[in-house]
């Protein structure tokens, strides 16, 4: 398959948190995944840097770390591709991101430590909101805090 046919059939990753532990896994698995390919890179560490550079990958990505998620949301949602954010970012700001996601007709999954129920709540009420049956649209990994 062609890089022309690839991009246009791809489901588009947008990984928030690229340069967490889990965010360059994330990179290096998507880069390996058929059906799928990166669509940007956030993380305001290393900014600018080769997002394959950052993840460890043998070869760059030629696609820049940005800092800027609604940018990156915007530029890709323009394109007739498929797309989903994975979030690996602070807790504190799951929310928004994933209504900035969803304004701009991405899927998201969240990877959250040390989360509150009040987010949790909250991020329910938003599915619910936003017409997504039980969070069905956003796939939620929590680990919630024990204080």
């Amino acid at each position: 398959m062609s890089a022309s046919q690839r991009s246009s059939t791809s489901i588009k990753v947008v990984v928030n948190g690229a340069c967490t532990p889990l965010g360059k896994a994330a990179i290096s698995a998507i880069t390996k995944a058929r059906g799928m390919e990166i669509g940007g890179a956030i993380d305001t560490f290393h900014a600018g840097m080769d997002a394959g550079e950052v993840a460890g990958l043998d070869e760059p990505l030629e696609l820049p770390i940005s800092s800027d998620l609604v940018m990156v949301l915007g530029s890709l949602s323009q394109g007739s591709s498929r797309g989903v954010m994975v979030d690996f970012s602070a807790s504190s700001n799951i929310l928004e991101n994933v209504r900035q996601a969803t304004a701009f007709g991405l899927r998201s999954v969240v990877a959250v430590e040390n989360i509150d129920m009040e987010k949790v709540a909250a991020l329910s009420s938003f599915c619910s909101k936003a017409n997504m049956v039980s969070c069905g649209e956003i796939f939620l990994f929590l680990q919630l805090s024990m204080g």
